[in-house]
């Protein structure tokens, strides 16, 4: 390698020279110092900052954590009254429906009642109707036994008025034939 040509690999540039001088050493160091002392304080400056913004943040966060407390206290009582209501609307509505349960309950007795005298009824009327029948066919018994009767009475009257006819017409004819003979 040629001394005029800068190789940065292996160490300083050819017009540096190979001996620094120790006043630049110590401005080097002072300038490294007031560079570090910089850069301390814009980290103090920003810790600073920042410790101010985790503040305020910490103060909105206590403060939503309030504000979300409070809400939920008054949703909590929102609900609590909308239990409260709930609960009367039931009570109510159960009232009610007791209430027309009783009324239903009482109109199917009176209609059950109605029904019991209905069927009650309607037994007593077909006992009379099978009752009228058994007399009904008594009587037709009786009517058929005295119609019998009166029959052979009235076939007996006839049988007897029929031979009674018989014998003179018989004794007629025979006179007649007498006569012709």
């Amino acid at each position: 390698m040629q001394q005029d040509q800068y190789d940065p690999l292996n160490g300083l540039p050819p017009e540096t020279d190979a001996f620094v001088q120790a006043d630049d050493l110590q401005d080097m160091l002072g300038e490294t110092m007031g560079k570090m002392k910089l850069l301390k304080d814009q980290l103090q400056l920003r810790l600073h900052l920042a410790s101010m913004d985790a503040h305020d943040l910490r103060h909105d966060l206590v403060d939503s954590v309030e504000h979300l407390g409070q809400r939920f206290q008054d949703l909590s009582k929102v609900f609590e009254g909308s239990i409260e209501k709930g609960q009367v609307q039931l009570h109510l509505g159960l009232m009610d429906l007791k209430q027309r349960w009783d009324v239903t309950k009482e109109e199917a007795q009176k209609a059950l009642t109605v029904l019991s005298e209905d069927k009650q009824k309607a037994i007593q009327y077909f006992q009379e109707v099978r009752l009228q029948a058994k007399l009904g066919g008594l009587e037709a018994k009786e009517l058929a036994e005295e119609g019998q009767e009166d029959l052979a009475k009235k076939k007996n009257e006839v049988t007897s008025q029929l031979s009674q006819a018989l014998k003179r017409i018989n004794g007629s004819v025979s006179d007649f034939l007498h006569q012709l003979g």
